[in-house]
């Protein structure tokens, strides 16, 4: 963020607690004070968590960021380059994700410009993490699916990622950037997901591939 506002970005910073515990909500709120803003919620659905962080935001863009994973320091400022550049819909990633703890890997995240990108692999696999940085109204205009673990419905960002493309966005890559994220074994959104067999909302994303071809 310091590489951003030295650059001459304004940054506005915003945490968003979904069901934050007591001792969580004391130590952020502490560290915020003199930061930004914090917004406490009881959904339990990170999706509508975030729709309302974005209503709630001040500036142009908007960046997601997990407070338990890491980011390289001149993401902010590289992602506010390229998409200052672009008058179009474009949602921006960075270029690699490192995974550590349970599960080490690296992500390279595909650019649908200019990699050889198949869109049918988005129905198979998500293709970007939510950690994305784009303008504000491009959120706005695409909100966050309702996802719930115990109906089985997950994986929001796979489907926000599909019906950003239905409107007329394009994923992009902020090359030279990073984020780690850190995978843990227990008490994980993603690990639960899975172990209730969660499927993404439903999404026109199928038939829109039809109609494009």
């Amino acid at each position: 963020m310091r590489m951003a506002k030295d650059a001459g970005y304004d940054v506005e910073v915003a945490a968003l607690l979904d069901n934050s515990d007591d001792i969580t909500t004391e130590i952020i709120s502490e560290l915020m004070r003199d930061v930004g803003r914090v917004f406490e919620f009881s959904y339990g659905d990170v999706g509508r968590s975030r729709n309302e962080g974005v209503l709630n935001a001040a500036g142009d863009f908007v960046a997601f960021l997990d407070a338990d994973d890491m980011w390289g320091a001149n993401w902010l400022l590289e992602a506010a380059r390229c998409a200052d550049s672009r008058s179009d819909d474009v949602i921006w990633h960075p270029e690699v994700n490192v995974y550590l703890g349970h599960s080490d890997h690296i992500l390279h995240h595909q650019d649908m410009e200019d990699d050889p990108f198949e869109p049918t692999s988005l129905m198979i696999e998500n293709q970007w993490t939510a950690l994305s940085f784009g303008r504000r109204e491009s959120y706005v205009s695409n909100p966050y699916p309702a996802s719930s673990v115990a109906e089985g419905i997950g994986f929001e960002d796979w489907a926000w990622n599909m019906n950003v493309i239905i409107n007329g966005a394009v994923h992009k890559v902020v090359r030279g950037t990073s984020h780690i994220v850190r995978k843990k074994r227990r008490a994980s959104l993603s690990q639960a997901t899975l172990k209730a067999d969660g499927v993404p909302p439903f999404t026109g994303y199928p038939s829109f591939l039809i109609r494009s071809r």
